[in-house]
């Protein structure tokens, strides 16, 4: 590899590791907003929220779209050196392991008492990442014309099915939705005898990860023209979401309303539908990652060098972060004299009186992030020293 080429590789990870690394502490802020902030209540209801709330909860819309949209261009990347029987091995056996951790580790972090016998888990992101990835280890086989047709079409089509389908269903358990269903509508469904509570439908989710893999050309391109693509196309997904949003033309199960002033108007716009991810999330979130990812590249400072060590160990900073969170939630409702049963249970369960104010909430956040900042490091060099090949399921 010539030293350009090397270079040019060496720029595209880090920018790639930037941006991952940046929506995990994102990521992290809307986690600790879920456990230890007071307001128990949607933080983007206009009726009740106020802008910097509603934005401490709008920003994290950004992290799942990264994470799979990533995760397809992860699996780009490996294309160049595995070949695709070995590649789709390595989806199957990362994706499997991914739904178990979810179904397991993952679920006991966010809910740490057994609700029912009946009750077994919520499926999220990491399902979701895994589930795509057993389905991208199919469409890998696909010729990338093909495979970029069927992504754009998952991604841009789902939408129209959203009249012929029930809305979510999570005010009344009782009524599951067949399974089926369920690859498109958040809700409750039946699995193996148990309820099961799906958070993260697989559509457009595996649109969002295939398309993800047959972005990775760019990724090789020269430097400046990878930024003029990715800055470009980011502006262009932001100029379609509001030619479809505002006139409510396509896109999004929820048509906005006019409000009292234009800043509400602005602010409705922008509250898209993310369970299951609307077209006009997927083109907000993305076209915003895609600029940051391409301006990220010129980025040289400490806080990016500790976004860089968040990115390359992504999985290891979101269990870790998960259980450090809820053992803090634990710690409030201790000091607050509630009733700990109820905290260990999902931050859907807290008392009205757990929490703390908003302030608070970030000082948490930025001391979280901080505290997890050196193990993750620690990780970090533990997998450049060593070959292991548990490692990097990691």
């Amino acid at each position: 590899m010539t030293d350009s080429m090397s270079n040019t590789y060496k720029s595209r990870l880090t920018s790639i590791d930037f941006m991952r690394g940046l929506v995990m502490v994102i990521m992290a802020l809307d986690h600790v907003r879920d456990f230890v902030f007071i307001g128990h209540f949607d933080p983007l209801d206009l009726s009740q929220t106020n802008t910097v709330l509603y934005f401490t909860r709008w920003i994290t819309h950004l992290c799942a779209p990264i994470f799979v949209i990533l995760a397809g261009v992860s699996a780009g990347l490996m294309a160049n050196r595995l070949s695709k029987i070995e590649l789709s091995k390595f989806l199957i056996i990362r994706g499997v392991w991914l739904v178990f951790i979810e179904l397991t580790v993952v679920s006991v972090a966010w809910d740490m008492v057994i609700l029912s016998p009946q009750f077994f888990s919520t499926l999220q992101v990491i399902w979701a990442l895994g589930m795509s990835m057993i389905v991208l280890s199919a469409l890998i086989w696909l010729p990338r014309n093909l495979l970029t047709l069927v992504a754009l079409v998952i991604i841009f089509g789902h939408n129209a099915f959203d009249g012929m389908l029930p809305l979510n269903n999570w005010s009344n358990p009782a009524e599951s939705m067949p399974f089926w269903w369920s690859i498109h509508v958040t809700g409750f469904t039946q699995m193996f005898g148990f309820t099961v509570g799906l958070a993260y439908p697989l559509i457009p989710w595996i649109g969002v990860m295939a398309l993800g893999y047959v972005i990775t050309p760019i990724f090789t391109f020269k430097p400046d023209v990878r930024r003029r693509v990715l800055f470009w196309s980011g502006i262009g997904c932001l100029m379609l979401f509001f030619v479809l949003r505002v006139p409510n033309l396509y896109g999004d199960l929820k048509p906005w309303m006019p409000q009292e002033n234009y800043w509400l108007d602005f602010l409705a716009i922008m509250n898209v539908e993310k369970y299951p991810p609307s077209l006009a999330y997927l083109l907000a979130t993305l076209g915003i990652s895609s600029i940051i990812i391409a301006l990220a590249e010129n980025w040289q400072s400490r806080f990016t060098q500790w976004m860089i060590t968040f990115g390359k160990v992504p999985f290891f900073f979101y269990i870790v972060h998960l259980y450090f969170i809820h053992l803090i939630a634990l710690a409030i409702g201790a000091w607050q004299g509630n009733n700990l049963m109820l905290i260990l249970g999902g931050y859907w369960m807290y008392p009205a009186s757990h929490g703390v104010n908003l302030f608070v909430t970030y000082l948490i956040w930025l001391a979280v992030v901080i505290a997890l900042y050196f193990p993750c490091r620690s990780f970090m060099q533990l997998k450049m020293q060593r070959t292991d090949w548990w490692l990097k399921y990691l």
